[in-house]
Formats: structure tokens, C-alpha cells, sequence
């Protein structure tokens, strides 16, 4: 068993590297990282989170993207396998961040569609104006994370 999670942990490392820097072509320096305490990869029943790219130079605001989704069992949607990305104005709010590391786990038994949308109204709280999400292909960078892979 230490031996697979030693695998895993060493597979996470290389493929963590990878991402980081193919992200980082389309959305800038990657100024954070948001480590999930438990790892993605021991499931959702033992309080596993996807860890989570901020980028505060993309956009006027703040960029989340998930990590850990693209070498997952999730299911490949109309444009393959991908992470999630949410963008928002307050920098300092985490709330994007939770919202897509919790549904990180979903994608792994439905699958999510670029042009897909979502009502939120139940878990938003009543004072928020967000309604709904619209699930959206932004960029592609799975071209760039096989390079890397192959030049490794």
C-alpha cells in the first residue's frame, strides 16, 4: 500500500510541474498554491480536495484552477479530459477555490460539457448575485502538458 501512495505522490510531483508551467503560458506566474490536507487521490469519503493554481495577474481579480483532474478517472466531456477554472473579482476570497476543488469529485461521475450550465441558488447563500455557472472551454493546454511530458 506505501508503495503505491509513494508512486502516486512521485507521479503528482512530475505531473504538478507540467500543468503549473503549461497554465502559466496562458495565465501568467501562478502566484499561489491552495495543497488540499488530504490529497485528491484518496477520494472524497476521506475528505480528499482537489489542490488548487491562484493566479492574480490573468484578469482583474483572481484566477482558480484545479490540479489534479486531467490524470483523474473523471469522465472526458465533449472537449476531453480538463480542470476547472472559476475567476472573481474579490482577491481575497476563497470561495471560487472551494467551489471547484468540492466539484472536482463530480466530474469524476458526470460528465460536464463545454456549454453546460448549472444552478448554484441552493449552496450561493441569498446575498451572493451568482445564479448559475456556465461551463466554458477557455483554453487548451493539453498540447503543451504532452510536450512536456515527452521532453522529460
Amino acid at each position: 500500500m506505501f508503495k503505491n501512495l509513494l508512486k502516486k505522490k512521485m507521479n503528482y510531483e512530475k505531473s504538478y510541474d507540467i500543468k503549473k508551467s503549461a497554465l502559466e503560458k496562458v495565465l501568467g506566474p501562478v502566484d499561489f498554491v491552495l495543497h488540499s490536507p488530504i490529497p485528491f487521490h484518496l477520494g472524497y469519503d476521506m475528505g480528499g480536495k482537489s489542490d488548487v493554481f491562484v493566479f492574480k495577474k490573468h484578469i482583474h481579480g483572481v484566477v482558480h484552477v484545479t490540479n489534479d483532474l486531467i490524470e483523474s478517472d473523471q469522465l472526458e466531456s465533449n472537449i476531453g479530459k480538463y480542470e476547472l477554472m472559476i475567476c472573481h473579482q474579490n482577491e481575497d476570497d476563497k470561495w471560487g477555490a472551494n467551489i471547484i476543488s468540492n466539484l472536482a469529485f463530480y466530474t469524476l461521475d458526470e460528465k460536464i460539457n463545454s456549454g453546460d450550465t448549472t444552478s448554484i441558488e441552493n449552496i450561493a447563500g441569498e446575498n451572493s448575485k451568482i445564479k448559475a455557472f456556465l461551463f466554458y472551454k477557455y483554453a487548451d493546454v493539453t498540447d503543451k502538458i504532452e510536450r512536456a511530458k515527452n521532453d522529460k
